[in-house]
């Protein structure tokens, strides 16, 4: 038995080293388009590598690089509009609910995240220069091309170091005299490009005080600096070369002339303070602050820098390993891996786990701003949905992964963003709704913290739409992220003194912004929006109308069933609040309960409307499945079919998040194929010249496309595949509850689960062979798996549903008369332990046989 179990071992340590090995993007060829080229980052600055050392580019951005001002963006009219919104609701007047929102409540349309500039690195037409290999290795965070330059072998590296703030550009080659090439940048925004030496070029430039919404109203961009409006940057570039020399021409380029090894470190920063303090241009400061940055990393050295960064980038990497299937040597480019793989080749999934792990740490790291649409990549002008933050969907989904999967420390910049949103939304609240108590957040923010709701205030010359600017639930759903950062690590000096407070700010919101319902005696909000879907209704002269708003939508009452139930629990884990933990509890009860509708489906509004698009790609209504926790599928079986009755009717295809969402749904209906079947589809390769929305599907450098490229599914991905692995929603750890047929074997270590457990496991044949659990808080421990388990560690206590300790299960209503079968599912078996902290415990499937 212990020669079985080493052998085991053994075989995974190896397997483990080869799917370490082979966690790299590569290519054979230069990067063409954006959608080609390969992201480095350290959450201040980013950067997309084409990997042409003939015409090097280097798209580079500052992740607070953004249009505007400091803007509160308050709407007057709007408090006095809220109680005809809501007449006109309660008479079926959605339409003019609608147009009294749009003409009385809105704000101004949020900033737009900015391109900084490009770094070019151009060789002499002369040069003969051939590329073999391209790469990025995301378990240690550089890129590389290696290439053939007038028969010399060559190597170019490059990384962006976070503990060093720089950016390092490293030229190699084993021969005198290799490298002569001129370094020089442009940017879209209005700049100047100066040499402040022969070896060191700096360029200064000022973001736009305003961009507008879409790209055809590009002559609306607006420059004030004049006024002292508009964000203010710096680009600091200084070369070293090992022989040869360099020199600076007209005073706008660098030039390197027969050098050995080249490196060039490059730095930028902004004029941004914060997201309420006017950007004043101090240009000494800044040019100090680069040019120190620049003078340490010179005085560092290459090897030394690279070694501190990788360091620093493998203490957050390395805290969770994965391989599904078996490993096998990487001789497939990325290219050929998404186009070509099967059931044998499981090399992609892994690589898109850890690639999503990868980007999560090269844009969100503490002390700079989230992860926004495009993590901190863009390279447009007038990007997409301003690449802002779409908080009603995207920037959630951007963060569901980093508990579970080791990447705790990159939720900060989020949780920080949350406290800055509750500042800006305490005043929405008050102005815009008269609510003295709490804070508020709609649907989209920027850098400046915006929480009213976007879209031009009454003169929303592009949308008027208010399916997307009606929705004022954004910050209830953020206040999720503060308790499950709680629930993953057990802090409570975190709870008491920062998730609490602001989690009960959210809940003083929302108990103000709740009424009793005449019609039925629950308590609803209105206006009140799915987002972003809309419905059919007939109007009062028997019209076919179009509705976006109405009262008590799904979404709204799961979010508000979950954000008290997490208060009501942080109180009791406190000791404190208990008169309004139970305030918490009564309002809970008395929330508009959820509905099945005609067609069987969990129903989307507070009236059976027929949906205007039944594919619409937001599952809103779904939130109390996932990431909820709401419904329970194995307690909540009539709900459940309901959902999978509404999945079924949304179908499988749409934008890449939400395929990600959809594979995280069915995972917790445990429907494994149905999973792994939308997952499949959702990484299909798509040709970066595509335009038109598409039904997701990965960039040939597997950015997510909608398209543009959104990075939300990147991140969703790696959630989904977590929960087809781990679930620990519902007060237990159901391992492997999801797993589809072709990751029938596979290992994982260093998952998170809630409760603060470190999950190791392997599985064979879809079965659990040997897993343990680190108690990192101590607690009780229950876990659920397919088949039975022992260990030697401790006595595993058999125990039944009933005796899991979860929130009260809800009421629901139910509006046809069709038959709803409820959801069975597959007999599991249930153990309750209780841990020590810091102990870790082992198990193995019972009675497995000894090969």
């Amino acid at each position: 038995m212990k020669k079985h179990f080493l052998l085991i071992y053994g075989l995974l340590i190896i397997g483990s080293t080869k799917a370490q090995n082979n966690l790299k993007l590569w290519y054979t060829k230069p990067a063409q388009v954006w959608e080609e080229a390969l992201p480095l980052g350290n959450g201040h600055l980013g950067a997309m590598d084409y990997g042409n050392p003939k015409q090097e580019i280097f798209q580079l951005n500052e992740k607070t690089l953004w249009s505007g001002i400091p803007d509160d963006g308050l709407n007057n009219k709007s408090k006095d509009a809220i109680p005809l919104i809501r007449e006109k609701i309660d008479a079926g007047e959605y339409k003019e609910a609608a147009d009294l929102w749009i003409n009385n409540c809105q704000g101004p349309y949020t900033a737009r995240y900015l391109p900084m500039a490009n770094l070019h690195i151009d060789m002499p037409v002369s040069a003969n220069v051939k590329v073999n290999k391209r790469e990025l290795d995301i378990a240690r965070a550089v890129s590389a091309v290696d290439f053939i330059l007038n028969d010399i072998p060559c190597k170019r590296s490059s990384f962006i170091s976070y503990p060093d703030r720089m950016m390092v550009i490293h030229y190699e080659s084993g021969k005198e005299s290799t490298f002569s090439f001129d370094i020089s940048m442009e940017s879209m925004l209005k700049n100047k490009v100066s040499c402040k030496s022969d070896d060191y070029m700096l360029m200064e430039g000022v973001a736009p005080s305003f961009v507008p919404f879409a790209e055809k109203d590009s002559a609306l961009i607006r420059y004030e600096d004049h006024l002292g409006k508009g964000l203010q940057f710096q680009v600091h570039i200084k070369v070293v070369a090992d022989g040869g020399d360099v020199k600076n021409i007209a005073n706008s380029v660098l030039s390197v002339r027969n050098a050995r090894n080249v490196t060039i470190f490059l730095s930028a920063l902004t004029s941004y303070h914060d997201f309420n303090r006017f950007p004043i241009y101090d240009k000494q400061r800044l040019f100090g602050e680069n040019e120190a940055f620049i003078q340490r990393a010179v005085a560092k050295g290459y090897d030394s820098l690279l070694s501190s960064h990788i360091k620093d980038y493998d203490s957050l990497f390395s805290q969770l390993e994965i391989c599904i299937g078996k490993p096998s040597i990487a001789s497939q480019s990325t290219l050929e891996l998404l186009k070509k793989r099967n059931a044998k080749n499981a090399e992609i999934y892994n690589l898109l786990y850890q690639y999503g792990r990868y980007l999560m740490i090269a844009s969100s790291r503490i002390g700079t701003l989230p992860s926004n649409l495009q993590g901190m990549w863009n390279n447009a002008l007038i990007p997409k949905w301003g690449c802002n933050y779409t908080t009603d969907i995207n920037l959630e989904m951007n963060y569901w992964l980093t508990e579970s999967t080791g990447l705790s420390d990159c939720h900060k910049p989020l949780l920080d963003f949350i406290e800055t949103l509750s500042i800006s939304g305490e005043k929405t609240a008050k102005n815009n709704y008269g609510i003295s108590e709490g804070w508020m957040v709609h649907s989209n923010s920027d850098a400046w913290g915006q929480s009213v709701p976007q879209g031009g205030f009454d003169k929303d010359y592009e949308v008027r739409a208010a399916r997307w600017t009606c929705w004022q639930m954004a910050g209830v759903w953020l206040a999720q992220h503060l308790w499950e950062h709680y629930d993953f690590n057990r802090d409570t000096t975190y709870l008491r003194s920062f998730a609490y407070p602001l989690m009960k700010g959210a809940a003083d919101f929302a108990l103000n912004w709740l009424y009793k319902d005449k019609e039925t005696g629950y308590l609803v909000t209105s206006p009140s929006s799915s987002p972003e879907n809309r419905f059919w209704y007939i109007d009062k002269s028997g019209k076919k109308q179009v509705g976006e708003i109405s009262k008590a939508a799904t979404m709204d009452m799961a979010l508000l069933w979950d954000l008290f139930t997490n208060c009501i629990e942080a109180a009791r884990i406190l000791g404190i609040d208990m008169e309004f933990a139970q305030k918490l509890e009564l309002c809970r009860a008395e929330l508009f309960p959820m509905q099945i509708g005609k067609y069987g489906q969990l129903q989307e509004w507070f009236k059976d409307f027929e949906e205007c698009e039944i594919r619409h790609r937001h599952l809103s209504h779904l939130f109390g499945l996932y990431p909820g926790k709401q419904i329970i599928p194995r307690r909540d079986t009539v709900l459940a079919s309901a959902v999978k009755t509404t999945l079924l009717r949304r179908g499988d295809t749409g934008p890449g998040w939400d395929m990600a969402w959809k594979v995280c749904l069915w995972s917790r209906l445990e429907e494994a194929e149905k999973a792994m079947e939308i997952f499949d589809n959702g990484i299909n390769c798509v040709d970066p010249h595509l335009t038109g929305e598409c039904g997701g599907g990965l960039y040939p450098n597997l950015f997510a496309a909608y398209p543009p490229f959104q990075i939300d599914a990147n991140f969703g991905i790696v959630a989904a595949m977590t929960e087809m692995l781990l679930q620990s929603y519902a007060n237990e750890l159901f391992l492997l509850p999801a797993l589809p047929q072709k990751w029938d074997c596979g290992y994982i270590k260093g998952l998170k689960a809630r409760g603060n457990f470190k999950v190791e496991m392997t599985w064979k044949d879809r079965q659990i062979t040997e897993f343990t659990i680190e108690s990192l808080s101590g607690g009780n421990c229950i876990i659920r798996t397919f088949d039975p388990l022992e260990s030697e560690d401790m006595d595993l206590q058999v125990i039944t549903d009933r005796q899991i300790k979860r929130p009260p299960k809800g009421k629901f209503l139910v509006n046809t008369n069709k038959s709803i079968d409820a959801l069975k599912y597959k007999q599991t078996y249930v153990y309750s332990f209780n841990t020590e902290k810091n102990r870790t415990y082992k198990f193995k499937l019972k009675n497995r046989k000894v090969l």
